[in-house]
């Protein structure tokens, strides 16, 4: 490995120099919190999928999540 090798097109991500702690500490600061496909070497459509997939799995357990029966006089499921 080289100093200053981009692992990703963007350029932001890349090896740094032979440094101290604090120095790569500090490069990972800079880095994004959320990090992109980019990253781990996938293409941009692989976000796509897996914000599908996150939203499929909220909604199925906000369904799972209603009463499944009603008791006495109130409003049904739908209402």
């Amino acid at each position: 490995m080289t100093d200053d090798f981009k692992f990703s097109e963007s350029g932001l991500y890349y090896s740094i120099p032979i440094a101290e702690k604090e120095d790569y500490i500090e490069y990972i600061r800079t880095l994004p919190l959320n990090p992109k496909p980019e990253a781990f070497g996938l293409h941009e459509n692989a976000e796509i999928t897996t914000s599908q997939i996150e939203v499929y799995s909220i909604v199925e357990n906000m369904i799972m999540m209603q009463p499944r029966t009603s008791t006495g006089k109130g409003k049904s499921r739908e209402e």
